[in-house]
């Protein structure tokens, strides 16, 4: 079948999505948040911490003398900066970054009518604020008028499902937020002119990029001068949000590949093919139209009813004999990921389209069996998340956003109670920053616990290090084997002995807060995670993959360049 066609511009069968002109003013915001929150928070913490004071040994004694609370506050971040290996600047970058998107997140979940008792959207208006105000005026008179209290106790309540984005540990409770900067960010938000920010379920992706723009920017003009990108580097530079037509086209054309396949293999009669002819002869006369000059060449196809939006993009094709055979027998045992999921654009499109084939697979089950029960919107939306969607990135500010905005977009169908989102950030590598004492004292205690030889806990320990730099493209089994049979360990131990031993030692040392990396504990259980997502088999892998090309790159973070690839998208499609 001749699948050459022009495809022309879709009349927007979305409510909600942001248009170029709200898509500008969200960009000059975040610019002004950006700069307004990093030097807020600096100036916070030199006032607090007497950072002024440029001999260290007398900064620490007056402030142990005149702040004795300040100087255990210090103490906590200072333990925090070691362990994480950031720099005071980078901490307060990443500070100022989650408060931008937790203020966005929190106003979100109520615009939608997740969270039903507003306090955050119309702020002193809002019914919430004022019955808050009748039980504790005096709160309500500070000059966050009270919304720093209220943004720790909502923010308290999602971290037991938002952790990355919500949960602070004792470090990040002790710096904390100067209280006007947390008015300040609600009063942005409850601007009239970013009403559709909140109804549009890519808004915190452009948030994230339009953040990340100024270093992306410089990082191209230095190396348009000869210079190299360097291993910490690489997302920022290749990081680029996928346009929303784009995203539909890929996923359409490969879960929806997978969806037909499903259908043949079950002998399933499903309303797709009947759409996916309609809009195949009603494009047929749209491009008639434009050759007889009827129409203008840029006139949307004007798109009907919901089924047509998850076909609009589709090229009808035969479905080979290996494709449908081999076709698992239910849309809900698919497993798709994104190894460079980045803010989670295709993830969160792939819920969408994922939604829409759970039902129409009940719809067909239900004519078939009418014993059969469906599903809930509530238990699809828990489905999808918990077994469908997988995702990786280096950035781990990404992955917030990625789960935050999932997690959002589920909530929309119900109440839900997740135990698992499959997404896993692999920055900061595994063990990174930690002291040899620390290092030492896990090795010892997984050893004892696991029967694990040494050699190969060490080992372990280097090869999730890795992770930083390598991402998605870490070849797990590849490299433990090898580390193996260079220590001739592997005729008493196989990766897969050692996979399930460290996940049991995992499960029992389980602190649970993934992304607020902490300690060597913590960050074993995101290894472990990632270990999981990169060994599983995938039915759909789909991406918009990082573009860098080897010459761009110092050497020391030429090892993403694999199997003699010479750009980093090469890597990806030949690993997956």
């Amino acid at each position: 079948m001749d699948t050459t066609f022009t495809i022309p511009p879709f009349a927007k069968g979305e409510r909600g999505i942001m248009n170029s002109n709200d898509r500008k003013k969200l960009k000059s915001e975040v610019a002004a948040l950006k700069a307004g929150l990093i030097q807020s928070f600096t100036d916070f913490a030199t006032t607090k911490y007497y950072l002024g004071i440029a001999n260290e040994e007398k900064r620490t004694r007056e402030l142990r003398e005149k702040k004795p609370v300040e100087f255990q506050e210090w103490k906590l971040i200072q333990s925090k900066l070691a362990t994480t290996g950031m720099s005071l600047e980078e901490y307060i970058i990443e500070r100022s970054y989650t408060y931008l998107n937790r203020t966005f997140f929190l106003m979100r979940l109520e615009v939608l009518g997740i969270q039903k008792y507003q306090v955050f959207k119309g702020l002193k208006a809002s019914d919430g604020w004022k019955e808050f105000n009748e039980f504790c005026p005096s709160l309500c008179r500070e000059v966050d008028e009270g919304y720093l209290f209220l943004t720790r106790q909502v923010s308290d309540y999602y971290a037991r499902e938002l952790p990355g984005l919500f949960l602070d540990d004792s470090a990040d409770r002790a710096f904390g937020i100067p209280r006007q900067l947390i008015f300040t960010l609600y009063e942005t938000w409850n601007e009239a002119s970013l009403a559709n920010a909140f109804l549009d379920d890519t808004t915190a992706g452009w948030i994230y990029q339009y953040w990340n723009d100024p270093d992306r920017e410089a990082i191209n003009e230095r190396v348009k001068d000869k210079g190299k990108v360097a291993g910490k580097e690489i997302a920022s530079a290749t990081q680029l949000f996928t346009e929303r037509y784009m995203v539909e086209w890929l996923l359409q054309n490969s879960l929806g590949n997978l969806w037909l396949a499903i259908c043949q293999k079950n002998k399933w009669d499903t309303t797709a093919v009947k759409r996916i002819e309609e809009l195949r002869v009603k494009r047929e006369e749209h491009n008639l139209k434009i050759e007889r000059k009827i129409i203008s060449e840029d006139t949307p196809l004007p798109i009907g009813e919901d089924e047509e939006e998850h076909w609009k993009y589709y090229l009808e094709r035969e479905l080979t004999k290996d494709e449908v055979e081999s076709a698992i027998v239910s849309i809900k045992e698919a497993k798709l990921l994104d190894p460079a999921c980045g803010s989670g654009h295709f993830l969160l499109y792939a819920f969408t389209l994922l939604f829409y084939l759970y039902e129409e697979e009940d719809r067909i089950k239900a004519n078939l069996d009418k014993a059969h029960k469906p599903l809930t919107k509530s238990e699809i939306a828990k489905s999808i998340l918990e077994n469908n969607l997988h995702g990786i990135d280096l950035d781990p500010r990404a992955v917030q956003i990625a789960v935050a905005s999932l997690y959002t977009t589920a909530k929309k169908h119900g109440k839900i109670r997740l135990s698992r989102i499959n997404l896993v950030a692999t920055r900061p590598s595994i063990g990174a920053n930690t002291s040899p004492k620390t290092v030492d004292a896990f090795i010892e205690q997984f050893c004892t616990e696991s029967k694990i030889p040494t050699e190969m806990a060490k080992s372990l320990i280097t090869v999730l290090g890795k992770s930083d730099v390598l991402g998605s493209l870490l070849q797990i089994r590849t490299e433990i084997k090898t580390e193996l049979d260079k220590q001739g360990l592997f005729a008493r131990e196989s990766e897969s002995t050692i996979y399930t031993k460290l996940e049991e030692f995992v499960n029992n040392h389980d602190q649970g807060n993934d992304l607020g990396i902490f300690t060597l504990g913590t960050q074993l259980t995101r290894g472990l995670r990632l270990l999981r997502l990169l060994d599983a088999k995938y039915d759909v892998v789909v991406a918009n993959p990082p573009y860098l090309s080897q010459v761009k790159v110092d050497e020391d973070a030429s090892i993403i360049f694999i199997n003699g690839a010479n750009e980093l998208y090469e890597s990806i499609y030949l690993l997956f």
